[in-house]
């Protein structure tokens, strides 16, 4: 008795089910790899986006702490002496100090109020006790604004504003 005849591989390459068999695997396959590369391109693309956010909100709350520092916590700025003592950069009782302090007190007003003041007087009370003035002359400091911008001057001055 003989032992019933396998089909040859020749054979089964040929047929038509194994064909469809390998067309199939062949579709599912590029499928496949189609499905990764765009889950990849989707993955790589976001990673790139949340980089930027996560680095640029950090870079917003380091400017957001110096502008706190600078607007609350900052001492004047001074320069040190051989003695270890420390001096103001303007003399205290020039115009030149006057008007870099009536410019931070105008930055802080515009900064609560979200606007510039319209003149000096609107600073009195809640910024300072009395009108900015040239301690030399006790004439009251020049200001003027021009849209978002401002000019804080000593009184007939020819120096440069502080603005």
């Amino acid at each position: 008795m003989t032992a019933p005849r396998r089909p040859s591989q020749h054979h089964l390459e040929s047929s038509p089910e194994f064909r469809d068999a390998i067309g199939r695997l062949e579709h599912e396959a590029h499928e496949q790899e189609r499905l990764a590369e765009e889950d990849a391109r989707k993955k790589s693309s976001s990673r790139h986006f949340s980089t930027i956010v996560v680095g640029g909100s950090a870079l917003i709350v380091v400017q957001l702490g110096i502008l706190a520092y600078l607007m609350f916590g900052a001492k004047a700025a001074v320069l040190p002496q051989r003695n270890g003592a420390e001096r103001p950069i303007l003399p205290p009782r020039s115009c030149a100090a006057v008007a870099n302090k009536t410019y931070w007190l105008i930055v802080r007003f515009a900064h609560d109020r979200g606007h510039l003041p319209s003149k000096l007087e609107d600073l009195l009370g809640r910024y300072t006790d009395s009108m900015p003035a040239d301690p030399v002359t006790g004439r009251t400091l020049e200001y003027s604004t021009s849209g978002d911008r401002f000019t804080v001057t000593c009184p007939g001055a020819a120096k440069a504003p502080v603005t």
